[in-house]
């Protein structure tokens, strides 16, 4: 919504949306280029937006200036750009996986591409980096960038109340949703999954700790 709200108050939007894979992107791009395509309202206020020989489910232009990318954690972003216009606006969305969350390694990587590769690519006067994800872990991609970047800005949200189970989303969940789900997870991990509160496993007791 917000690089869609941009573009339509006029602002040049050349968007990137990084996914944990590109086929994952791509999915997510296609909700905007549905809009751009099928939307008849903004058909009717802006004109016909499908631009013929620039319109792929990776990558597309919009008649109107409008430009989506899809890309995949750690391709190759080297040079970037659109004729003259480079990417103001990046997203990567959801990009752990099961095996980042178990390979801290890998994930100093994605986060050194992240800061020398991804983010270098934009220039100009408007540089927007927005990362979207659940802290259902202790150590995490996006939980190193923000040690790294103390003056960027975090907006958290708690899914539901654990004590009165009220959502947040009171317009889509009901009262009993986040409980219901706890009796069928577990408090553990609804709590991690649903309130950033990731529990971490006990592996190894100090013997300060075991009452002989």
């Amino acid at each position: 919504l917000i690089p869609f709200w941009l573009h339509l108050r006029g602002e040049p939007v050349y968007l990137v949306i990084i996914g944990n894979s590109e086929k994952k992107a791509i999915q997510l791009l296609a909700d905007l280029r549905t809009e751009f395509e099928q939307n008849p309202r903004i058909t009717h206020d802006f004109g016909e937006q499908k631009s013929y020989g620039s319109w792929d489910e990776a990558f597309f232009v919009t008649k109107s200036g409008f430009i989506g990318q899809a890309l995949g954690i750690g391709q190759n972003v080297r040079g970037l750009r659109v004729k003259d216009k480079r990417p103001n606006m990046l997203v990567p969305d959801d990009i752990e996986t099961k095996d980042t969350i178990k390979n801290e390694k890998r994930q100093d990587e994605m986060v050194t591409w992240i800061l020398q590769d991804l983010i270098p690519t934009m220039d100009g006067d408007i540089r927007r980096f927005i990362q979207s994800n659940n802290a259902a872990y202790p150590v995490m991609i996006q939980k190193k960038l923000q040690e790294l970047n103390p003056k960027w800005k975090v907006h958290e949200v708690q899914a539901y109340d654990p004590i009165t189970y009220k959502p947040r989303w009171k317009e889509k969940y009901n009262d009993d949703y986040y409980r219901i789900l706890e009796e069928e997870l577990g408090v553990l991990p609804v709590l991690a999954e649903y309130n950033n509160q990731p529990h971490v496993e006990g592996k190894i007791f100090k013997n300060e700790l075991i009452n002989w």
